[in-house]
């Protein structure tokens, strides 16, 4: 009996990927280099969760050390360490609001949330620990939605693997080639398709040691930072570490010029650590005097939508990540690192997700935008992971 094996690298949007596809009969293997973690061993303790489910655990820095990025390491990934809001778009989206529970319904405001809502009412404009994961379960990441889906339906999982390059042999990407544990032993997997999830950061990386040099892929990596301004108020606690997430929004400047390139106002879940390295330093004295009244505290961030800056990601020998990033006034075209498109000369890979250089290689997760959304990626990435899904299912059944 021949068997397609669908191999992935775990991210989000391999998740619904192995969901849909599993569910359509095929055999999965999703391929993730972190651990899974079941929501029952989840701690709500900031140093430990760091290292167990955040990239290069924790917080790492760009080239100047004036960026500070996040990015999961984990089944589930993003969605396991997310405290965005869901904003809804389009229709489109019913499905993915349904399957992951956002919804407004069960919304306490913690009084930072409720700072922010009254600020703006002015201007006419309970869970605790959010981004250690939800060990409640109510977030519903994918590792406790679209990945249990795709296991029951007989998807294997993988963990701790290190992924070395997808095989490609006559312009066919064939199979996968990984290590378990660290081990020197090389596994080698036959796949009738192969799907390369492996985040913003990672997948360019994966791409190249695959052998593709198709110079759209790396292009134009965009973020979206956020500036934080902080406030105290003396004879309150705001305790910003509780309650439900950045649930409190403002769009009064986001469209200052008509192109929705500016900013939304929001309010950032924070805890300690994030307060600390996110405060401007004063002085020795200022400084200890701020961090002794962080229960005190109330942040409002500006998330930006990211429209020209100028960046680079290197890879070093010992794995890690090197990022230079400087924001630009001058006005780029903007696309992520392996854009969709209509042209090879303008994308990395075509409408259905698969790259323009080799047959059955697909990309599954957020380098397939063209410019960045302005909001929370992780719910508009799960709709363009299905057209993915149903791209590749298609696409088996025509030939």
């Amino acid at each position: 009996m021949y068997i397609c094996i669908y191999v992935y690298i775990s991210n989000l949007k391999s998740d619904i990927c192995a969901a849909e596809l599993s569910q359509a009969g095929w055999s999965v293997l999703v391929i993730e280099k972190g651990n899974y973690y079941h929501e029952s061993e989840l701690t709500s303790h900031v140093p430990t969760e760091y290292k167990n489910i955040y990239l290069q655990g924790g917080s790492f820095a760009n080239c100047k050390g004036d960026i500070n990025v996040f990015e999961g390491s984990t089944f589930g990934s993003a969605t396991v360490i997310s405290f965005l809001d869901s904003l809804k778009f389009s229709d489109n989206l019913d499905k993915v609001y349904k399957r992951i529970g956002a919804t407004t319904e069960g919304i306490k405001h913690i009084i930072p949330n409720r700072i922010l809502i009254d600020g703006c009412n002015r201007k006419s404009h309970e869970y605790d620990w959010c981004l250690t994961g939800c060990k409640d379960g109510i977030k519903n990441g994918t590792s406790t939605s679209w990945l249990r889906t795709a296991a029951q339906n007989g998807a294997h999982l993988v963990g701790q693997a290190k992924f070395n390059r997808a095989i490609i042999v006559d312009g066919n990407a064939t199979g996968v080639e990984f290590r378990i544990n660290n081990s020197d032993q090389i596994i080698r997997l036959n796949s009738f398709r192969t799907v390369i999830s492996a985040g913003s950061l990672r997948t360019q990386e994966v791409l190249f040691k695959s052998g593709l040099k198709d110079k759209s892929i790396g292009q134009n990596l965009r973020f979206h930072p956020l500036m934080v301004a902080y406030g105290f108020f003396d004879n309150s606690q705001t305790n910003p570490f509780e309650g439900s997430i950045m649930i409190a929004i403002s769009g009064s400047i986001e469209n200052l010029y008509g192109e929705y390139y500016r900013s939304k106002l929001v309010v950032l879940h924070h805890t300690t650590d994030i307060f600390i390295f996110g405060t401007s330093w004063q002085g020795q004295k200022e400084h200890k005097e701020a961090i002794l009244k962080f229960r005190q505290s109330s942040s409002v961030p500006a998330l930006v939508r990211d429209k020209d800056s100028k960046e680079n990601v290197g890879y070093k020998k010992d794995d890690k990540i090197s990022i230079s990033y400087e924001i630009s006034k001058i006005v780029l075209r903007n696309n992520s690192y392996c854009r969709m498109g209509v042209s090879p000369d303008t994308s990395a890979t075509k409408p259905t997700g698969d790259t323009w250089e080799t047959r059955n290689l697909y990309v599954c997760n957020a380098s397939l935008f063209a410019t960045t959304s302005g909001v929370n990626p992780i719910v508009t990435t799960e709709p363009i992971a299905l057209h993915v899904a149903d791209s590749i299912i298609q696409t088996a059944n025509l030939n």
